[in-house]
């Protein structure tokens, strides 16, 4: 079931989001279970805090991201 919701779980969330991070991501990257809703549906959220952090804590990393 979605860790969020509790509704029947059909994709997985990637913890922690896969913006905060940088490529090549980790093998051992984890995942949480979730509803295509609730997944789909912190996008947004999650770019929010990177450019938020990039530009609070000087990363060249997320301010790479957020430059696009």
């Amino acid at each position: 079931s979605c860790t969020y919701c509790g509704r029947p779980s059909d994709t997985d969330d990637h913890v922690p989001p896969k913006v905060l991070l940088e490529t090549p991501y980790p093998a051992n990257l984890r995942t949480v279970p979730a509803c295509r809703p609730c997944n789909g549906g912190r996008s947004s959220d999650e770019d929010y805090v990177a450019t938020l952090l990039a530009y609070i804590g000087q990363s060249p990393p997320l301010e790479a991201k957020v430059a696009e």
